[in-house]
């Protein structure tokens, strides 16, 4: 998921793995500015992988985030009610489920040609679905996560408001002590 506060966009940290992992173009700026911010984008159990722990601030990478409708913006679906976001979690689900069926009838020569294409349109879909998914477990208390510090935005019950936005320390900070 993605929040945007004044000129910057935050990231929940498995939003970035995936990103990184998964899409097969996104602009370099993204992973520089993922980069000089941590030293690593791994993603250590649920409580990280929620966390909305990469901010982005670099004007081109919050117009390229802002633009990705495959990924979930926080803000968007807040005023949604519950059976709201399981209509659309069911419905875009079945988009996905039907649209790889579609082209895995196709022939051989057509999924060849446009497997990388079409994988990257159904990944994105099916990471919109599991997002969807997590706003609705938030709702029904399954799932918590901490929006940053400085939302001012309607909250998700299961959510919570971070009072301060702490960078991460590394691991290797930690042995050289500098915490």
């Amino acid at each position: 998921m993605k929040i945007k506060v004044g000129r910057k966009v935050y990231l929940q940290n498995y939003e970035v793995s995936y990103i990184m992992h998964d899409i097969i173009s996104y602009p370099e700026s993204i992973a520089e500015e993922v980069l000089n911010d941590r030293d690593d984008v791994f993603v250590n159990g649920p409580v990280e992988a929620l966390r909305f722990g990469s901010v982005f601030a670099k004007p081109e990478n919050v117009k390229w985030l802002m633009r990705q409708d495959w990924l979930v913006d926080y803000e968007e679906y807040a005023g949604v009610p519950l059976s709201g976001l399981e209509d659309l979690y069911e419905n875009l689900r079945a988009k996905c489920v039907a649209g790889i069926e579609e082209f895995n009838a196709r022939d051989e020569i057509y999924r060849d040609l446009y497997y990388d294409k079409e994988n990257d349109k159904f990944s994105k879909l099916a990471h919109k679905v599991s997002s969807i998914w997590t706003l609705i477990s938030a709702y029904k208390g399954e799932t918590t996560f901490i929006l940053p510090s400085g939302y001012k935005g309607r909250i998700i019950p299961g959510t919570k408001i971070a009072n301060t936005f702490k960078k991460r320390s590394s691991f290797l900070s930690f042995i050289h002590g500098a915490h």
